[in-house]
C-alpha cells in the first residue's frame, strides 16, 4: 500500500496465498476526506404562481389608489406604498423558507443522471402536495432506480478511467486523489495564510495605526458635507413612470420593497404617479 504521509490506514489484513490464487489478497480500510454539502437557508416568495388579477383588484381597492385622503409629505407616501404592498405581498406571495444545498455535480453525471434526477424532484413535488400513498410508492420506487444508476455510472466511470491510465503513473494517481477526495483543488494554495496569521496580521495593524495616534481612543469624524439638494426640477408623472418601467428587476426590488420586479410594471399604473392626475413628481439637482 503506497499512501501520502497524512493518511492513516485503521486496518490492514493480508490474507495467506493459496486462497483465491497464488498471490495474497490485501483488504484495507481508509478514511476517505469528503467535503459536506455546502447547505444555505434562504427565504422566497412564489412570484411565478401569483394571480396578477387577484392582486390588481386588491391594490385598486386599497387605500393606496383611494382618492379620498391622500398623503400630504413625501414620508407618508413612502410609508403608504410600504405598508400596502408589503401586506399585499404577504397575502397573495407568503414567505418561505426553503433549503439550497450547493455541492459540485460528479465527474460521471450524464443526461441519464440528470434526467432522472429532475423526474425524481418532479414526483417529490407531487407527493408533498397530494400526500397520497400511491405518489409515495411510486417517488420511492423512482428513487431507489436512480440511486442504483448513480452507482453503475460511478463504477463505470472510475474503472474505464483507471484503466486507460494503467500507464500513466501521474494520472493515475491524480484521479486515485480525486477519489478519495483529496484533490488539490479543495486545497489551499501554499502562499495563502492561515486564518490566526490573517487576524494576527490586522491585531498588528490596528495597534501599529493607534500607536501612531498616541494610543489616543477610537473615534470617528466626517468632514462636513459640502453638496445640498437647494434647488428641484418639475417632471411629468410619464417620465417618472418611464423611468421606473425602464429600470431592472433589482433596482424595481429596491423601489417597491417587497413585491417583484414583474409585478410591479403591470400594477404601475394603478399606484404611480399618473394615478392622480393633481400629484406631481420633482427631481433633486444637486448645487
Amino acid at each position: 500500500m503506497i499512501t501520502k504521509s497524512e493518511k492513516i490506514l485503521e486496518k490492514i489484513t493480508v490474507n495467506p496465498p493459496g486462497v483465491i490464487s497464488d498471490h495474497s489478497v490485501i483488504s484495507w480500510h481508509c478514511p476517505l476526506d469528503i467535503q459536506p454539502t455546502a447547505i444555505m437557508k434562504r427565504e422566497v416568495r412564489g412570484w411565478t404562481k401569483l394571480d396578477q388579477e387577484g392582486f390588481r383588484t386588491a391594490l385598486l381597492t386599497s387605500e393606496l389608489c383611494s382618492t379620498v385622503q391622500r398623503p400630504t409629505t413625501a414620508e407618508d407616501c413612502f410609508a403608504l406604498y410600504h405598508s400596502v404592498l408589503s401586506r399585499l405581498a404577504d397575502e397573495f406571495a407568503p414567505v418561505r423558507r426553503v433549503t439550497l444545498r450547493r455541492q459540485r455535480l460528479a465527474l460521471w453525471m450524464d443526461d441519464e443522471c440528470r434526467r432522472l434526477r429532475r423526474t425524481s424532484r418532479r414526483l417529490e413535488r407531487r407527493y408533498k402536495r397530494s400526500r397520497l400513498a400511491h405518489d409515495r410508492r411510486l417517488w420511492v420506487e423512482h428513487e431507489r432506480k436512480r440511486h442504483q444508476t448513480y452507482r453503475m455510472e460511478a463504477g463505470a466511470y472510475w474503472m474505464a478511467r483507471v484503466c486507460s491510465q494503467a500507464k500513466h503513473p501521474q494520472q493515475l494517481w491524480r484521479s486515485l486523489k480525486t477519489l478519495m477526495g483529496a484533490s488539490e483543488k479543495n486545497n489551499l494554495p501554499r502562499n495563502c495564510p492561515s486564518a490566526q496569521e490573517f487576524a494576527d496580521y490586522f491585531e498588528a495593524k490596528v495597534a501599529a495605526v493607534r500607536k501612531a495616534r498616541g494610543n489616543s481612543g477610537v473615534s470617528t469624524e466626517l468632514q462636513p458635507a459640502t453638496e445640498v439638494f437647494g434647488q428641484f426640477e418639475t417632471c411629468t408623472s410619464t417620465e417618472v413612470n418611464a423611468v421606473i418601467t425602464r429600470a431592472p428587476s433589482k433596482s424595481y426590488e429596491m423601489v417597491k420593497g417587497k413585491v417583484k420586479g414583474k409585478v410591479f410594471p403591470y400594477s404601475l399604473p394603478s399606484v404611480g404617479p399618473g394615478a392622480d392626475p393633481g400629484v406631481q413628481a420633482v427631481s433633486p439637482q444637486v448645487t
